[in-house]
C-alpha cells in the first residue's frame, strides 16, 4: 500500500479514530497489528505468513538467551495462531484478487475458486508453514534445556541470525545467484538451464529484517529486557510507518512508548501534518516530476547519450532518489508522529557533505549506524592495524550495497562506496599532519573545493547505483558507456539525447532549480515543516491552500512506488 492513496487513507482514519476510542494501550497495540497487517498485504497477502514468521524466530529467540522457558501452552498457542495465519495467506486464493500487485479487484472473484486455490509453490510453501510450527516449540524446549548460560545465548543468537540471513537470502537473493551462475557458466562455454523456480521478492524485507535482528542482537548484548508480549513485539517489527522502506528503528526508542496508551496531542497533529507536506512535495511535485527524463536518459544511454546528458541524468537522478526516499521518511516520520510513537531522522542534508565520511552520517541515518554497530564495530571498527580498518570498512559497505539489492551494481556500488571511505581517511589523515594545509582546507575556498570533489564522487556512485540490466546483473555495458561519459567529457554539446521536443528537460530542470533553492534555504533558515510550526495561524491556511492546489495540478496521473521499496 502506498502512502498517496486513497486506501491508505482509510487506514489512516481508522487509526485516528481507533486512538479516539481505545484507552487501553493492549487493544491499540492490537488494532495497529491489525492495520499494518493489511497495509503490508495490500501488495500480496501471502507474503504476510513470513513477516510473522520472523517475528515470532526473534520473539521466541530473544526469550530463550534470557532463560525463559515458555511453557507449551504458551508454544502452541503462538504455533496455533502461525498455523491460522499460514491458511489465511497462503490456502485462499489471494492471486485471484490481487492480479496486479497493486491491491484488489473483484471483477474475477469465484467464490468456490477462493477457497480452492492454484498458484505456483502453493504445496511447498504450506508444508513449511506446517513444519515451521511442529518444529519451533521443540527446537525452543530443546535449546532452553540442553543448554546454560553463555553458550544458550550464543545458541539462540545463532539460531536467529542464521533464520534471518537464510530466509533474506533465499527470497531476495535466488534469482541473482541462479542467474550469476548461469553466467559464469555460459562464460566458459557451459549452458546450465535455469530451475522453474521464480521467486518473488517480498516487499520492504531488508527493512523489517534489519529491524527484528537488532532486537535479537541487543537482547544477545543484554542492552534489553527481552518482551513477553508477542503483540508488542510484533507491532515493534510491523508498525506501517516504518515496514516497508524505514526509518529502520531500535528497540530501546519504540518499546518505552508502549508503555502507556498513545493520545493523539494537538501540536504532534500540526507538527506531523506539516512533515507529511514536507514529504508529499518532495515525493510528488520533484521526485515524480524528475522521474520520466531520468528515465529517458538512462534507458539505453549507450544509443548516444553525451557526457552533458549523462551528467544531467546523474545530478537530476540524485536530486530524484533523495527526494523520493527522504519524502517516504518524512511522511512515515509525519503520521507516526500523528499518531504518537517518534521515529529517527533518516537525512541530514547529505548534499552538502564536504567528505565521503561526513555524507554516510547524513545520507540513510538508520542504516548506516545500523550497519555500524552490528557489523563494523563487531569486526573491529576503528582499531587495529590500518589494514584491518580498511578491510572492516570495505566488508561492511559492500554487504551494505548488496543490502540494497539483488544485482551486480550495488554490490559495485558498496565496494565504491567503501573504497572512497577508505581513501578519505588516508587523506584526512594526510593533512592533518600538515597544519598550513589543514588551515587552507577549513577556509572557505578549501571548503568548496572538498564540498566540489565529494558531490563529484557522490554522483559518480549514483551511476552505478542507477544502472543496471534487469536480464543479466552481470552486464556493465552500459554502466561503463556512462562512466567513460562522466569522466571524460566529450565537448559534444548536441541537446537530443536530452529529450528535447518532449517537454522532460524543461520540466525535470524547472523542478530540479525548485529543489536546489529551497533545499538550500532549509539548510540555511531551517526546514520547511520547522518553520511552519512556528508560523502564524493566519499564514497556514495561505499554505494549506497553496500546496492543495500544487498538489491537485501536478499528481502525477498513474501511481509511482517509493524507489526505497524494492529494496
Amino acid at each position: 500500500m502506498l502512502f498517496q492513496t486513497p486506501e491508505f487513507l482509510v487506514v489512516f482514519a481508522i487509526s485516528i479514530a481507533g486512538l479516539l476510542c481505545l484507552r487501553r494501550a493492549s487493544h491499540q497495540h492490537t488494532l495497529f497489528a491489525v492495520l499494518s497487517y493489511i497495509f503490508y498485504a495490500w501488495i500480496d497477502v501471502r507474503f504476510l505468513i513470513l513477516l510473522l514468521i520472523t517475528s515470532l524466530v526473534d520473539f521466541a529467540a530473544a526469550l530463550g538467551m534470557d532463560g525463559v522457558k515458555l511453557s507449551w501452552r504458551e508454544r502452541l498457542r503462538l504455533s496455533g495462531y502461525t498455523a491460522l495465519m499460514g491458511y489465511v495467506t497462503l490456502g485462499l486464493n489471494w492471486p485471484m484478487l490481487q492480479v496486479s500487485h497493486q491491491g484488489f479487484s473483484f471483477d474475477n472473484f469465484e467464490l468456490a475458486g477462493f477457497f480452492t486455490p492454484r498458484w505456483d509453490g502453493l504445496g511447498a510453501s504450506l508444508a513449511a508453514v506446517a513444519a515451521f510450527c511442529v518444529l519451533w516449540p521443540v527446537v525452543y524446549g530443546w535449546l532452553v534445556n540442553a543448554y546454560e548460560g553463555e553458550r544458550r545465548r550464543k545458541a539462540f543468537m545463532v539460531v536467529s541470525v542464521v533464520c534471518n540471513l537464510v530466509v533474506l537470502g533465499f527470497f531476495k537473493y535466488f534469482n541473482f545467484f541462479v542467474d550469476s551462475f548461469i553466467a559464469a557458466g555460459a562464460s566458459v562455454g557451459i549452458e546450465l538451464s535455469r530451475p522453474h523456480l521464480d521467486v518473488l521478492l517480498p516487499m520492504g524485507i531488508s527493512f523489517y529484517t534489519f529491524v527484528s535482528m537488532s532486537y535479537t542482537i541487543d537482547a544477545y548484548r543484554r542492552e534489553l529486557v527481552p518482551e513477553r508480549s508477542f503483540m508488542r513485539f510484533n507491532l515493534f517489527v510491523c508498525y506501517y510507518p516504518h515496514l516497508v522502506a524505514g526509518p529502520i528503528i531500535r528497540p530501546q526508542n519504540f518499546f518505552p512508548t508502549l508503555e502507556q496508551p498513545w493520545k493523539l496531542r494537538a501540536r504532534n497533529i500540526a507538527s506531523g501534518f506539516h512533515l507529511v507536506l514536507n514529504g508529499l512535495f518532495k515525493k510528488v511535485l520533484i521526485a515524480d516530476a524528475i522521474a520520466p527524463f531520468v528515465e529517458n536518459v538512462f534507458s539505453a544511454p549507450s544509443a548516444g547519450a553525451t557526457s552533458i546528458a549523462v551528467m544531467l541524468g546523474a545530478a537530476f537522478f540524485a536530486i530524484q532518489i533523495y527526494c523520493d526516499f527522504s519524502g517516504y521518511t518524512d511522511i512515515a516520520r509525519g503520521i507516526s508522529r500523528m499518531i504518537g510513537p517518534e521515529l529517527p531522522i533518516n537525512f541530514n542534508f547529505p548534499y552538502f557533505s564536504t567528505s565521503i565520511i561526513e555524507f554516510w552520517r547524513r545520507w540513510h541515518i538508520s542504516l548506516s549506524t545500523w550497519l555500524r554497530d552490528y557489523l563494523y564495530i563487531p569486526l573491529g571498527g576503528g582499531r587495529g592495524t590500518p589494514t584491518r580498518v580498511y578491510f572492516n570498512l570495505m566488508a561492511t559497505m559492500a554487504l551494505g550495497g548488496l543490502w540494497h539489492g539483488a544485482s551486480a551494481n550495488f554490490l559495485v556500488w558498496g565496494i565504491y562506496q567503501g573504497a572512497l571511505l577508505c581513501i578519505n581517511r588516508v587523506i584526512r589523515g594526510a593533512i592533518e599532519r600538515r597544519p598550513r594545509l589543514d588551515a587552507f582546507m577549513q577556509s572557505k575556498i578549501g571548503t568548496a573545493f572538498r564540498w566540489l570533489v565529494t558531490i563529484y564522487f557522490v554522483l559518480l556512485g549514483w551511476l552505478i547505483f542507477r544502472i543496471t540490466d534487469p536480464k543479466d546483473p552481470w552486464n556493465f555495458t552500459e554502466l561503463w558507456y556512462c562512466m567513460k561519459k562522466f569522466v571524460i567529457f566529450d565537448f559534444d554539446f548536441g541537446l537530443s539525447s536530452l529529450g528535447l521536443g518532449r517537454g522532460a528537460p524543461f520540466h525535470a530542470a524547472a523542478c530540479a532549480g525548485l529543489f536546489v533553492l529551497l533545499h538550500t534555504v532549509s539548510r540555511m533558515k531551517g526546514h520547511f515543516n520547522e518553520r511552519l510550526d512556528r508560523a502564524p495561524l493566519w499564514v497556514l491556511p495561505l499554505v494549506y491552500i497553496g500546496l492543495a492546489l500544487m498538489l491537485y495540478f501536478l499528481w502525477p496521473t498513474h501511481e509511482t512506488a517509493f524507489i526505497y521499496f524494492q529494496f
